[in-house]
């Protein structure tokens, strides 16, 4: 490849002939592509290491970066998922609850949308929102109904029958056993 590749290429095959741009660079992707994606990579896996270090606020910001370079990158339900996993861990319930909503409705094929769903009914309950918070582990147990985090769901619920935090009106019950 010749020195200037990146700048190169760009400006020469102004004519829109179908076929013709996929011809002009053998083997290497579009310039535009190929960094881009290399930098996403980069501030996903950074992102990564502030999440595993309990470094939550800067895990955030770092797959909030990442999805605005890659919002359909290869790790971008991934990324999705970190970001409302590190905002739960920071202990901020609401904007985990938004963004694992995010990816269950962008990424409903992804393999984290039963977590992400397991997790929000979590934060609902965090927020002492228990209405919610059944609604969302029974949507969970009837999408994923074989997955491990559907089991988690089921538990989650029968636990809340016995204590009834779940409802409101239930504190006059006897204390659990």
């Amino acid at each position: 490849t010749p020195m200037g590749s990146r700048s190169g290429p760009a400006g020469t095959g102004q004519t829109p002939i179908p076929g013709a741009s996929t011809g002009d660079s053998p083997g290497t992707p579009p310039a535009a592509v190929a960094p881009s994606s290399a930098e996403a990579k980069r501030l996903y896996q950074a992102a990564l290491g502030d999440y595993q270090r309990g470094k939550f606020d800067l895990a955030a910001q770092g797959f909030r970066t990442y999805l605005l370079q890659a919002p359909t990158g290869d790790v971008a339900d991934t990324a999705q998922y970190y970001l409302g996993e590190s905002l739960y861990s920071a202990k901020d319930y609401r904007g985990a609850i938004t963004e694992f909503e995010r990816l269950v409705r962008d990424f409903p094929q992804s393999p984290q949308a039963p977590s992400a769903l397991l997790k929000t009914g979590y934060a609902y309950y965090e927020i002492k929102d228990g209405v919610q918070g059944r609604r969302v582990l029974r949507t969970l147990i009837e999408k994923y109904p074989t997955s491990k985090e559907a089991k988690l769901a089921e538990e989650r619920l029968r636990l809340e029958d016995r204590t009834g935090t779940g409802r409101p009106s239930t504190s006059s019950t006897l204390p659990p056993r």
